[in-house]
């Protein structure tokens, strides 16, 4: 029988990742030892906290979205009332360059 370590774990690791095949043996710790780790990861934090701030995000990009469309709009109302100015006072107020 094998005796694994953690460093064969990471070499078959980067072997998996370029997609080379293992054999069975390896596949097995390879696998086993992938499962032990998943299990003892651990994630700074509360995961409510986590929650609430991907909620934030959501509710800040959906601002984002809004001030986008009122600044579209804003910008449309704009260059409809600097299409009714004069030449000469496009030119004095810098419009359009």
């Amino acid at each position: 029988m094998t005796t694994w370590t953690e460093d064969d774990w990471h070499r078959l690791h980067l072997r998996v990742a370029r997609g080379e095949t293992l054999a069975p043996d390896e596949q097995a710790f390879y696998e086993t030892e992938l499962r032990r780790l998943h299990s003892e990861e651990s994630y700074p934090g509360d995961m409510a906290a986590i929650r609430q701030l991907y909620a934030e995000i959501r509710q800040m990009e959906a601002e984002v979205q809004q001030l986008r469309e009122r600044k579209a709009k804003l910008d449309a109302q704009i260059a409809a009332l600097e299409m009714q100015l004069s030449e000469p006072t496009r030119q004095m107020l810098l419009v359009g360059n």
